[in-house]
C-alpha cells in the first residue's frame, strides 16, 4: 500500500508493482496461507494495490499543482524507502534457508537462469487428470486478462481528453471513482456471490471477464463523462478474475 501511494508515471497513468515484487507477494501469500483462505487474501492484496493508487490518485490533485515532477519523485522514492524498511523489519521469511548456506551463495542463487529452466519445465510437465492442459488455460487467461487491463488503462487519459475534453484533475477524479468501484466489485464477488450464493471460482472468473467486455465495449461507444461513470457501475467486477485464476493455478 505505502509502495503504491505514490507509485504514479509522472502522475498521467500508473503501473501496480514491477513484476518481480508482485510475483514475491503473490508466493508469499501463497506460502503463508491455506489453500482454503488463497482466494480471499489474494483479492485483498489486489484491492489493496487498487487502494493505493487510488491514494496516489487523489493525491496527486493536491500536489503536483503545489509542487513539480522533482519532488514528486522524491515523494515516491521516500515512500519505496519506507516500504523496504518495514518489509526488512516486520515482514517474516516464509522460505527456510539452511544455516550452511551463505549470503553469497543466496545471492548468487538469486541470479541464477537454473530458477528459470525450472519455471518453464512445471508450467510444461506433465500432470493427471489433464492437470498441464488446465494450468496452460488457467496461465493464457490471466495473460489476456491483464494484457487487456493494462493496455486499455494506459490510453484510457488520451481517449477522455479526446472524446470528452477531459483535463488530468477530470481524469483522476473519475479513475478514483473507477477504482472504488472495483474495490466494492471484488467485496461483493467473495462476500455475497461466493459465500452466500455458493458460486464457484470459475463462475466467478466468467462473471469478472463478461464484465470486462461489456466494460470496454459500452465505453467505446460513450458519448458524455457521465457514461463513463455509469459504465463503471455496470462492469464492476472486472478485475475479480485476476486473484481469482491465481488462485487456481496454486491449488
Amino acid at each position: 500500500l505505502i509502495l503504491c501511494i505514490f507509485k504514479c508515471k509522472t502522475l498521467f497513468n500508473y503501473e501496480y508493482f514491477r513484476p518481480s515484487l508482485l510475483t514475491s507477494v503473490l508466493c508469499y501469500v501463497t506460502d503463508t496461507n491455506e489453500e482454503s483462505k488463497r482466494a480471499s487474501r489474494l483479492t485483498i492484496v489486489e484491492a489493496i494495490i487498487f487502494l493505493g493508487v487510488l491514494l496516489g490518485n487523489m493525491s496527486c490533485n493536491f500536489i503536483l499543482p503545489r509542487t513539480d515532477t522533482t519532488q514528486v519523485f522524491v515523494i515516491s522514492a521516500s515512500f519505496a524507502a519506507l516500504a523496504t524498511v518495514i518489509v526488512i523489519i516486520c515482514v517474516d521469511e516464509s522460505v527456510i534457508v539452511p544455516e550452511n548456506v551463505s549470503k553469497c551463495d543466496q545471492l548468487r542463487s538469486l541470479i541464477s537462469p537454473v530458477h528459470f529452466c525450472k519455471m518453464l519445465k512445471t508450467c510444461f510437465k506433465k500432470r493427471t487428470c489433464k492437470g498441464r492442459r488446465i494450468l496452460l488455460c488457467l496461465i493464457s487467461m490471466l495473460v489476456l486478462t491483464v494484457f487487456t487491463y493494462n493496455g486499455s488503462a494506459s490510453v484510457s487519459y488520451l481517449f477522455e481528453r479526446e472524446r470528452f475534453g477531459w483535463v488530468l484533475q477530470q481524469h483522476n477524479v473519475y479513475d478514483s471513482a473507477n477504482i472504488i468501484l472495483s474495490i466494492s466489485g471484488c467485496i461483493i464477488g467473495l462476500t455475497i456471490l461466493k459465500k452466500f450464493f455458493n458460486f464457484s471460482d470459475m463462475a466467478l472468473i466468467f462473471l469478472s471477464i463478461s464484465s470486462g467486455i461489456l466494460d470496454a465495449s459500452l465505453k467505446a461507444f460513450a458519448s458524455a463523462g457521465w457514461q463513463m461513470y455509469v459504465i463503471s457501475a455496470i462492469a464492476l467486477f472486472r478485475i475479480l478474475a485476476s486473484p481469482l485464476t491465481r488462485t487456481m493455478i496454486t491449488t
